[in-house]
C-alpha cells in the first residue's frame, strides 16, 4: 500500500516490477517516467534517480513535473 512502511522486500519487488514495466514499454517505444512521492520510499530526486540508474534503460526517466509546476506558478504570480 502507498502509505504503509516499505521493507527491503517491497523495495526489491518495486524495482523488479519497474524493470518489467520498462521492458514492456520499450517494446512499444513508450517512455516511462518516475516522480517523487510523499512517502519515505521515494521522497527525493536522489531516491528516484537511484531507481532510474538501477533499471538503466533509456525508456525510464525521472520527470520533474512538480518542480516545473511550482516554477510556472511562481512566474505567473510575478506576472499577475
Amino acid at each position: 500500500m502507498y502509505y504503509e512502511e516499505s521493507t527491503e522486500d517491497t523495495k526489491k519487488r518495486y524495482l523488479e516490477n519497474t524493470k518489467i514495466c520498462v521492458e514492456m514499454a520499450a517494446q512499444y517505444g513508450i517512455l516511462l517516467g518516475l516522480e517523487t512521492m510523499e512517502t519515505p520510499f521515494m521522497n527525493s530526486v536522489e531516491k528516484a534517480m537511484n531507481v532510474v540508474n538501477a533499471v538503466d534503460s533509456p525508456y525510464l526517466m525521472y520527470i520533474l513535473i512538480q518542480e516545473i509546476l511550482q516554477m510556472l506558478l511562481m512566474i505567473l504570480k510575478k506576472i499577475y
